[in-house]
C-alpha cells in the first residue's frame, strides 16, 4: 500500500484523493480534446445501458450538470466506464477486447480501489467495466472486478453504519449496485459454465463433480437461508423495469445453480425440482406475455431465465440419461429449445443489423450461452435434435461475440467480427491517460 500512496504522490504530489481529483479531471480534458464530448458519451450510455442497468440514480439532465469539465469531481472514471459499457459495437478484425482504453481503465480503477478511494462513483465505475468485461467474454477478469465492486459495496455499508442516514437517492444507489453485483454474479458463473463445456465437455458425461465446482462458485451468499431476500413475483406488475426483473430473475438464477450444486453433491436439494422449474417456467411466460410479440422489452431478463431453465432441464436430464426420461421432461425441455431458438434467431437479427439499442451485449451473451448448451446437450445423448439452419445461427451469434466454437463444427473461413473498441483514437486516449498518470 505505501508503494501505491507513493507512486500517487510521485505523479500528483499529493494523497489518493489528490490522485482521484487529478485523474478524473485528466479524463475529461482527454475526451474533450479527442472529439468525444462529456454529453455524446453521457446520453449514449443513458440511451443503450442505463434502461437495462440503472445503477446511476440521477437522470440525464441533472448527470451533465454534475459533469461539467470545471467542475467533474469524482465523474472522470465513470466517464470512462460508461464510454465502455455503452461503445458501438465494432467489426474490424484485427481489435480485440483487451484493448489498451479497456486495461488503463480497470487498472485505473483497481489503483482507486487501493488508495481506499471508496465512493458510489468507484463502485458504479467497477460495475460497468464488469459489463465490458462480461459481454467481451472476458469471464476470469469480470469475476475478479465483481469481488472488488462487492468489496466495495461492503465498505460503503460498513461507512453508512458510522454516519448520519443517507438521501433515499444515495440508499436506492447503493441498492441497485448491490442488485447489480448478484445479476454480475450470476451471469459469470454462466460464462464459466460455457467455457467448461466448450473446453473439457464434462458437464454432459456425468461428471457430478464438474457440475458442483462450477455451480458453486458464486462469490455471495446462499439466498435460500434468507427467505425475505426474495418476494414472489409470479404475478407481473405493469411498469415492470427490466433491472427489476432482470435482479428477481437473478435470484432464481441463484437457486438454480445452489440446486445443482447441491444435486451434484448428493445433498437433498433446498428447493424441489418442480418447485423451482415451474417458479422460472411462470415468470418467463409472464415476461414474454407482457412484452408482446413485436417488442424486445425484457429481452435481457427473458434470456437470462431461458439460460438458467435450460441448464437445471439439462442437468436433470444427465441425471436421468442411465434411465428413462420423463415424457413431461422431455416436452417441457423441447418447449424450452424453442424459445432458446427463437431468441437466438432474434440475436443473429440484432447482430447483423448492428442494432445494439435493441438487445443490450448481456442479452445476447446469454441467449448464445442457452444456444450452446443446446448444442452440446444434442451431441451428448440427449433427446434434442436441432436442425442446420439452427446450427448456422447458433454458430454465427458465437462467432461475432468472439465466442470459441469448440462444439466439434469447423469454423468457418471468415474471421469473427469482434466487439470492441473500434478507433485509433480510443487507444491514443488510454496513451496519453497512462503517460500522465505515470501507471
Amino acid at each position: 500500500m505505501s508503494l501505491i500512496h507513493a507512486a500517487s504522490e510521485a505523479a500528483f504530489g499529493g494523497t489518493g484523493a489528490d490522485c482521484l481529483s487529478r485523474a478524473t479531471q485528466l479524463v475529461c480534458e482527454l475526451f474533450l480534446n479527442s472529439g468525444s464530448g462529456v454529453e455524446e458519451i453521457v446520453r449514449r450510455y443513458y440511451a443503450e445501458v442505463h434502461s437495462w442497468f440503472p445503477i446511476i440514480q440521477e437522470d440525464v439532465e441533472h448527470f451533465l450538470s454534475s459533469t461539467i469539465p470545471t467542475n467533474l469531481g469524482d465523474h472522470g472514471h465513470l466517464l470512462l466506464s460508461m464510454y465502455l459499457a455503452s461503445h458501438p459495437l465494432c467489426e474490424h478484425m484485427n481489435h480485440v477486447a483487451d484493448s489498451p482504453l479497456y486495461l488503463i481503465t480497470r487498472q485505473m480503477f483497481l489503483v482507486m480501489q487501493a488508495l481506499s478511494t471508496m465512493s458510489i462513483r468507484l463502485l458504479q465505475s467497477g460495475l460497468l467495466i464488469a459489463v465490458y468485461e462480461f459481454g467481451h467474454g472476458l469471464t476470469k477478469k469480470a469475476q475478479h472486478t465483481v469481488s472488488s465492486c462487492l468489496a466495495i459495496y461492503r465498505s460503503l455499508v460498513a461507512s453508512q453504519c458510522d454516519q448520519e442516514p443517507s438521501s433515499d437517492k444515495d440508499m436506492s444507489g447503493i441498492k441497485a449496485c448491490w442488485q447489480s453485483i448478484i445479476l454480475l454474479d450470476r451471469l459469470t458463473i454462466f460464462s464459466k459454465i460455457i467455457d467448461d463445456v466448450t473446453t473439457t465437455q464434462t458437464l454432459f458425461q456425468q461428471d457430478s463433480l464438474s457440475w458442483e465446482s462450477i455451480c458453486s462458485s458464486s462469490i455471495l451468499p446462499s439466498f435460500t437461508s434468507h427467505p425475505n431476500a426474495k418476494g414472489k413475483f409470479l404475478d407481473m406488475e405493469m411498469g415492470t423495469s427490466n433491472f427489476s426483473m432482470l435482479y428477481r430473475v437473478s435470484i432464481l438464477a441463484g437457486d438454480v445453480f445452489e440446486h445443482v450444486a447441491q444435486a451434484a453433491a448428493g445433498r437433498e436439494p433446498s428447493t424441489l425440482y418442480k418447485d423451482l422449474e415451474k417458479e422460472i417456467s411462470l415468470i418467463t411466460c409472464n415476461m414474454i406475455e407482457e412484452a408482446g410479440t413485436a417488442s424486445t422489452k425484457f429481452c435481457e431478463s427473458i434470456a437470462l431465465a431461458l439460460c438458467s431453465l435450460l441448464l437445471l432441464q439439462l442437468f436433470r436430464t444427465t441425471c436421468q440419461l442411465k434411465s428413462h426420461i420423463a415424457g413431461e421432461d422431455n416436452i417441457a425441455l423441447e418447449t424450452t429449445k424453442r424459445m432458446v431458438l427463437d431468441m437466438n434467431r432474434t440475436a443473429s437479427y440484432i447482430l447483423q443489423t448492428n442494432d445494439s439499442s435493441a438487445m443490450s451485449l448481456v442479452g445476447i451473451c446469454c441467449v448464445c450461452s442457452a444456444g450452446v448448451l443446446l448444442v452440446l446437450a444434442s451431441q451428448r445423448g440427449h433427446q434434442i435434435s436441432l436442425a442446420d439452419s439452427d446450427l448456422a445461427t447458433i454458430r454465427f451469434n458465437l462467432e461475432a461475440l468472439n465466442r470459441r466454437w469448440g462444439i466439434g463444427v469447423s469454423r468457418s473461413g471468415s474471421r469473427p467480427r469482434w466487439l470492441v473498441l473500434n478507433s485509433d483514437n480510443d487507444n491514443n486516449i488510454a496513451r496519453n491517460i497512462k503517460v500522465y498518470m505515470y501507471l
